[in-house]
């Protein structure tokens, strides 16, 4: 018997010319940040699966997208490979493969984060694809790799140059942990890849740890996920679901009750509130949703709530070429994104 097939981090395989050794994501010493690999499912997830039934098929089925997810080690390694699996490739008309199911790599450098590269299927890898990028020296590196944001993922296995160096990766400096529910623009629709979403920009920015609880056309704020968005206790909690509510009554609803579910469990906690920021699509009725969303953040701070925080989805894009924004004036492109990141983290750096 060989030691490969005891011991998966053994594993050598060749991609392209180079023989490398491939080690399993899910084992350490990588660490995983906003994902957790569940065994029974046999797939990477963001919340259990007993807790995702209980709030709606929708969410069993989004729970098992991995966005928010990070793999993060140090290594000397002059090559990295990934090879990566799935049930199905999602491919969407409004979002290219890198960022609905491609890996986005960070490299840190002088207490930064900066992009480096990404690895990503194209339309004929229907259930995993691989893929190689290379680095110009030998010296350590702290990596942070992206998940998708719109795949499920099966298994992840990261090949190094045979006897490089690999160990735990750098923790984040900032031990405050940001919790993110609301929408697809909450879950990273349509950015081009993983590490340009708003939470994303905010961590590294931040340097601290998140939860990306976006979950694309199904964030409703249902009584079962309000009670699970309080169990997490976050160090801040960011609620931005106008988009999924159905109409204004639906908000009416859900919208006060998440919030107060939230603060049985969570008394001191920073909650901040924003509304849709895409304002200018229809504007009569995100003017009620929005009344709607600030009567929440009113009534907590007419009771005495000194950490609660409103901001007003309208001024997320900004005022000069908001109509850039957007890939079909709802979604964020990247521009989108990183304004709605820029007003977010004004707030942020004050609570974390």
């Amino acid at each position: 018997m060989q030691i490969s097939q005891i011991d998966t981090n053994f594993i050598r395989e060749k991609v392209g010319n180079r023989e490398l050794a491939f080690y399993d994501a899910k084992k350490s010493p990588f660490t995983l940040y906003g994902i957790s690999y569940d065994y029974e499912r046999e797939r990477y997830c963001r919340m259990p699966d007993e807790i995702a039934r209980t709030v709606s098929e929708r969410a069993v089925w989004l729970s098992t997208y991995t966005a928010g997810g990070r793999i993060r080690f140090k290594t000397n390694s002059k090559t990295l490979a990934l090879k990566v699996t799935y049930p199905n490739l999602a491919d969407m008309s409004t979002m290219s493969l890198v960022g609905s199911s491609g890996c986005t790599i960070y490299l840190d450098k002088e207490g930064k984060s900066y992009f480096y590269n990404s690895i990503y299927p194209t339309r004929e890898n229907k259930t995993g694809y691989d893929g190689i990028i290379y680095f110009d020296g030998e010296e350590d590196k702290d990596i942070t790799i992206y998940t998708p944001l719109y795949n499920a993922v099966t298994e992840l296995f990261i090949g190094l140059d045979i006897g490089a160096k690999l160990e735990k990766g750098r923790e984040y400096t900032n031990k405050k942990k940001i919790l993110y529910y609301g929408s697809s623009i909450t879950q990273g629709g349509c950015v081009s890849h993983a590490g340009n979403t708003y939470p994303a920009y905010i961590s590294r920015w931040l340097d601290c740890d998140y939860i990306n609880l976006g979950l694309s056309g199904s964030a409703q704020g249902e009584e079962n996920m309000a009670k699970y968005l309080a169990s997490l206790h976050p160090d801040v909690f960011v609620c931005g679901y106008d988009h999924n509510a159905a109409n204004v009554e639906h908000l009416k609803i859900t919208h006060e009750r998440l919030f107060k579910i939230f603060r049985e469990q969570n008394r001191n906690i920073p909650v901040v509130i924003l509304s849709k920021p895409d304002f200018d699509s229809n504007r009569i009725n995100n003017y009620d949703r929005r009344e709607v969303i600030k009567a929440t953040y009113a009534n907590a701070k007419a009771k005495g709530d000194k950490n609660v925080y409103f901001i007003d989805g309208e001024t997320l894009f900004s005022k000069e070429d908001r109509d850039a924004c957007t890939v079909e004036a709802l979604h964020p492109n990247d521009l989108g994104f990183y304004r709605i990141a820029q007003v977010l983290y004004q707030t942020l750096k004050e609570l974390v």
